[in-house]
């Protein structure tokens, strides 16, 4: 059995029962990892917020630095990730590889970007003498990154990427039928010098531990790619009572099926769609860049 990824530790937390992960070639068992509960997704959750101060207060470049090196690690096991992946996913192993390229290339890109975050100054008129607006962008904490099962490495990287390079800290939920390869790539992070909690992956049904990581109250942003009846739960769980939870299906989430490059995100304290990128944060509204 291949155990969860909390606070740096591979455990299956108090999971008393597995997940059988199928070989779609063979419809036999390819591997079992822990189905996680309520008390998962707290550790996990709480794993994160622990090493938020830490993580937000690293040096920008210092973070990119640390991501480049997590890549080569997953570069030196290509062989592996790819193999893992046509076993859980089915794709040849071409489009494995493919991508876990993607991945890596993606990854790059955002942690080109860490020490690139702007924010924006702009002079106002006032009758009091001079006055000026700013805009500050900082990290907002622990994010949850809730992946499909159709390209579980591209659509992790477009969640994690951006709120690594960013200071965020973030918790995964891998589809139950792909995890493998995601818990081999966090683990490689770990091991390339991540701090712990900075990148923790509880698995479980999402029907059992779904709900309680997009309410749990430490969870500041939600990124989310999948069909769309779940981005809709999601929106109508993480800003109840707004526009978010009455939003149209086309804006609710993004459909697995018909684009699979981008994901949706829901601020818990915003009614706003957004990613899991950096985000500005101010006394009276929180918006992400």
């Amino acid at each position: 059995m291949v155990k969860m990824l909390i606070g740096g530790e591979q455990t299956d937390a108090t999971a008393t029962d597995e997940l059988e992960v199928i070989d779609p070639a063979t419809e036999e068992v390819y591997e079992t990892v822990p189905a996680g509960g309520l008390d998962a997704v707290d550790l996990a959750v709480q794993a994160a917020d622990a090493a938020f101060r830490e993580w937000s207060r690293t040096d920008a470049e210092k973070r990119a630095e640390t991501m480049r090196k997590a890549l080569d690690l997953v570069a030196g096991h290509k062989d592996e990730i790819v193999d893992t992946l046509t076993h859980e996913q089915g794709k040849p192993t071409i489009e494995a590889a493919g991508e876990l390229q993607h991945f890596m290339h993606g990854m790059h890109y955002y942690a080109d970007l860490a020490t690139k975050v702007r924010g924006a100054y702009q002079d106002l008129p006032s009758t009091l003498g001079r006055s000026y607006g700013m805009v500050i962008r900082r990290p907002v904490g622990p994010v949850a990154a809730i992946v499909p099962y159709n390209y579980p490495l591209t659509l992790m990287g477009t969640k994690i990427g951006p709120a690594l390079a960013a200071g965020n800290t973030v918790v995964v939920k891998p589809a139950s039928s792909t995890p493998l390869a995601t818990l081999k790539v966090a683990e490689l992070f770990h091991e390339a010098g991540l701090p712990a909690g900075v990148l923790n992956v509880v698995t479980g049904r999402g029907s059992a531990i779904g709900d309680a990581l997009v309410t749990h109250p430490l969870i500041r942003r939600v990124a989310f790619t999948g069909e769309t009846g779940t981005g809709k739960h999601i929106a109508g769980l993480a800003a109840p009572g707004t526009q978010a939870s009455r939003a149209s299906p086309r804006s609710a989430s993004t459909s697995s099926t018909r684009s699979t490059r981008s994901s949706s995100a829901v601020s818990r304290r915003s009614s706003s769609a957004t990613s899991a990128a950096p985000a500005g944060r101010s006394r009276r509204s929180r918006s992400c860049g």
